[in-house]
């Protein structure tokens, strides 16, 4: 378990991803790997640390970062398909953020292990999965604590995509 220490920290910062995001943006971007690694601790902590990242993914730079880092992205998409993710939502929305990159139609063609909580999808294509997990979490069914309307963002950035189009 984190530390009460740990929890005020990463949540004392969320405002500041408001109203001085450029704090975040120090020593060539030395915070936002940090943050990167976060979204991987425990839930109260890594719910902090994904506020930050929607609040902060439209700068530019921020976006390059996360969008173009194949880890950070398999790190999302491992979660956001975890049956008992409880920051689900905040995963969704961070990940219609990052589909304002380019970078992000790579989910055509990203693969990954079959998701057995997905099944009866045997699919290994991300955005396969992505539009299983959609289809499946209408209405809590595929995670009660979450809603995936975000994953929708996702898709219409995708959309705009001319290979997509024929996905």
């Amino acid at each position: 378990m984190p530390t009460e220490l740990e929890e005020v920290t990463a949540e004392n910062l969320v405002p500041y991803s408001r109203t001085q995001p450029s704090i975040f943006k120090t020593a060539q971007l030395t915070p936002i790997k940090d943050l990167k690694l976060l979204v991987k601790d425990y839930p109260s902590i890594a719910k902090s640390t994904l506020t930050i990242l929607i609040n902060i993914s439209s700068d530019l730079h921020v976006l390059k970062s996360l969008a173009e880092d194949d880890g950070f992205l398999e790190t999302i998409l491992n979660r956001i398909t975890n049956r008992k993710e409880p920051n689900a939502t905040l995963l969704s929305e961070l990940l219609a953020n990052l589909a304002k990159s380019d970078s992000l139609a790579r989910l055509l063609t990203f693969t990954r292990p079959v998701v057995p909580s997905l099944s009866p999808s045997t699919a290994t294509n991300a955005l396969d999965q992505l539009l299983t997990l959609f289809n499946a979490g209408i209405h809590g069914k595929y995670n009660a604590s979450a809603t995936f309307e975000y994953l929708a963002y996702v898709f219409a950035d995708l959309a705009k995509v001319l290979s997509s189009q024929t996905h």
